[in-house]
Formats: structure tokens, C-alpha cells, sequence
């Protein structure tokens, strides 16, 4: 009886250790949060080359974005009427980890300002992206207003 009582008690404990460490695991998980505050406030880089994009009298709008993400084809459409709408925006484009021969360029001319192929993702690196789509309302100084992590909507832009 002792060794069957043993069995079960240790079996007891396996689960018991088993269901808690499934709970930290999975709680924390689903509740991650990625925090945009240290991006917020933040200056970029003068040497960064998208500095030299950013203009004075406009609302600078870093967009980072890839052909092969369909978040972004759809938000492109958004965008193209936001554009249309505010005449004082500077939307930079951010080709990110993508192929430049999949660029329709004549519907992205359009849209963006400024483009800038960035296939090695050091650029988005310097940034701090986690993936796309993403974006950054700059001032004309580099700083950092607001990050945008995933699709824009017109509440996030104002």
C-alpha cells in the first residue's frame, strides 16, 4: 500500500507542478503587451538617413511596411484616402526585409513622399520594429511622438 500511496502522491506533485508552471506560461503570454513607450519620446538618430526626410511644416509619418504582409496592402488603401484628405502629412515608406522588384512603385509613388528600402532591416532595427505593419509620428527634430504597432486607423493619427 505504501509504495501505491507513494506513486500517487508524486504523480500529485508532477501535475500540481505541471498545471503551475502551464498557468505562469500561458498567463503571461497572452497578456504581453508590447510597450511603445520607450520608443515615445525617444530622438532618433542624425545619422539615420530617414532624418534627412523629415520635413518642418508637415506631421512626418515613418510607415514600416512589406509586400508580403497583408496588413499592409490593406492598410495602404487607408492611407492613400488619409493622404488625400491631409495635405500636411509626409508619409516616409519603409520597404522592410523585402524584395524591391515586388514593389508596384506607381501606386506607392502616390502614396509616399519618400521611399526607402530597407532589405537588411537595420533601419527598422534602429527604430526598435517588431514586424509590420508599424509606424512612428516623428516631429522635425527625430523625436518620437507617437509609435504605431500594427495597422493605422484614422484615431491613431490625430
Amino acid at each position: 500500500m505504501s509504495r501505491k500511496y507513494n506513486l500517487l502522491i508524486t504523480s500529485i506533485l508532477i501535475l500540481l507542478v505541471f498545471i503551475f508552471f502551464s498557468f505562469v506560461l500561458f498567463n503571461k503570454s497572452e497578456n504581453k503587451k508590447v510597450d511603445t513607450k520607450y520608443n515615445e519620446g525617444r530622438v532618433i538618430d542624425k545619422n539615420n538617413q530617414i532624418y534627412n526626410y523629415l520635413k518642418d511644416d508637415k506631421k512626418n509619418i515613418v510607415h514600416f511596411w512589406a509586400t508580403w504582409c497583408s496588413a499592409c496592402a490593406q492598410e495602404h488603401e487607408f492611407l492613400k484616402e488619409y493622404i488625400k484628405k491631409n495635405k500636411d502629412v509626409n508619409l516616409i515608406s519603409v520597404l522592410f526585409k523585402d524584395d524591391i522588384s515586388n514593389v508596384d512603385f506607381k501606386n506607392i509613388k502616390e502614396l509616399y513622399q519618400f521611399n526607402i528600402n530597407d532589405s537588411n532591416g537595420f533601419i527598422a532595427l534602429d527604430f526598435g520594429v517588431s514586424g509590420v505593419p508599424e509606424s512612428f509620428i516623428l516631429d522635425n527634430k527625430g523625436k518620437v511622438l507617437k509609435h504605431i504597432i500594427g495597422s493605422i486607423n484614422n484615431g491613431e493619427l490625430k
